[in-house]
């Protein structure tokens, strides 16, 4: 039973890829369309759900984009029904300097990147430990300022990750070093060797009250880090085809340990490709920091206990991007060989109004412990995560838009929790 779903999974994203491709994560502060202009301005009416109360929202988004650097703002104002103003929005120094959408300068694999804010790729190395891990989970109902960092000095260099620089809690940092870089050697110039450590310094992170949402306070959980070891040397890198071979290691600090080789690469710069082997060790899970991560790390780390047998696995992942991303789709598949684990799926498909004339539509879903077909859909679960948007062009300037995300949690007394966001809103833009 267990090798058919897997083949049936495998079958669905395979089957989806000729058709879309590129990761995608939902969200309001997402752009539609490249930018005609360094300066863009929308504006948005319309109603938005937090907490379980329905507000009127009106939002400023000024976007300016010069060169590598980059900046957007996220004006929010909200009413109720009784027109009572949501003054926690801006009652705090720091709910004023959330209203920083983002602040970069480069793009990640630049000699110098740095972004604050809205950042939903936060990837340390091969992302063995930490991989597409997001601080927006719950945007708008809660705002995080999130920090990455990249430095490339040839010979040696870093990246670091904090999800929210209002409560320093999950942070990652890894230092690598090109030992033969000076030697010119072809190929073995560029091989690179890696160190990485993250940790979660409140696994149990109390949401802050809705009445004072940048109120960030401290759980009783205990700290949990994870540290590790990578490799990588690019084979080729040409415009046609890529490859990079890698191997890491990982360990969960007094849990268990897991290891990884694979490649990863693209073909013609529109077919990303990754494929890995996976040796676990009792108590380990791998990508620790994944995009699940914010629904279950209260007892995470506890559950590792679960996992008492040794296991050996795969991963793949691909998709494809035509007409410069106008139609696309993503694909992530995990499994055991063992019959010990259940695959996970994870899904990225759109299309702009380039294919549709009006529309803009964008969709992702995630899946964990898939055990028969049904579960795909299931969305009263930890393991589950939807997020939609539907952008209606009426007029080259006006948007009318629909944002729907559905994301749950589980407390620490192991009951389900869900925390759902739905706006419509009118967008203009100049």
């Amino acid at each position: 039973m267990k090798v058919k779903l897997s083949l049936l999974v495998i079958g669905i994203g395979l089957g989806l890829s000729p058709l879309w491709a590129e990761d995608t994560n939902i969200t309001q502060s997402q752009t539609t369309q490249p930018a005609s202009s360094p300066f863009t301005f929308g504006f948005q009416v319309g109603n938005i759900t937090l907490d379980g109360t329905n507000y009127l929202s009106l939002r400023l988004q000024p976007d300016l984009s010069i060169g590598k650097f980059g900046i957007g703002l996220d004006l929010n104002l909200e009413f109720d029904p009784q027109w009572n103003f949501r003054t926690s929005e801006w009652n705090t120094w720091q709910a004023v300097l959330s209203k920083i959408l983002y602040i970069r300068y480069g793009v990640k694999g630049d000699p110098f990147y740095i972004k604050v804010g809205n950042i939903d790729d936060f990837t340390l190395g091969n992302g063995w430990i930490m991989r597409r891990f997001s601080n927006m989970r719950d945007f708008p109902a809660i705002k995080k300022l999130g920090l990455a960092l990249d430095t490339d000095f040839k010979i040696t260099g870093f990246e670091s990750a904090v999800d929210n620089i209002w409560d320093w809690d999950i942070m990652g940092l890894r230092v690598y070093v090109r030992p033969l870089q000076p030697t010119q050697i072809f190929l073995l110039e560029k091989l690179e060797i890696g160190g990485t450590v993250a940790a979660d310094l409140d696994p149990a992170n109390p949401t802050p009250p809705a009445d004072k949402p940048y109120q960030f306070s401290d759980g009783n959980a205990k700290p949990v880090t994870v540290v590790g070891l990578d490799m990588g040397l690019p084979l080729v890198d040409s415009p046609w085809f890529t490859l990079r071979p890698y191997a890491d290691i990982g360990y969960i600090v007094n849990k268990g340990t897991g290891e990884a080789v694979g490649i990863r690469g693209d073909v013609v710069s529109i077919i990303p490709y990754r494929f890995e082997v996976r040796i676990l060790q009792p108590r380990f899970v791998p990508i620790y920091f994944d995009t699940y991560y914010e629904s279950v790390r209260s007892i995470k780390y506890d559950s590792l206990e679960n996992f008492t047998n040794h296991s050996a696995g795969w991963a793949f992942t691909s998709g494809l991007q035509l007409m410069k991303g106008a139609l696309f789709v993503d694909f992530t598949i995990e499994d055991n060989w063992e019959e010990t684990s259940l695959p996970s799926l994870t899904l990225a498909l759109g299309a702009n109004k380039q294919i549709l004339q009006l529309f803009d539509i964008r969709a992702t879903w995630t899946r964990q412990n898939i055990a028969e077909w049904n579960d795909v859909f299931k969305y009263e679960s930890e393991d589950s995560q939807l997020g939609l948007l539907i952008n209606y062009y009426a007029s080259q300037n006006l948007i009318l838009s629909l944002v729907y995300k559905r994301t749950f949690k589980l407390d620490e007394n192991g009951v389900i929790q869900s925390l759902t966001t739905t706006s419509i809103s009118t967008k203009v833009s100049f």
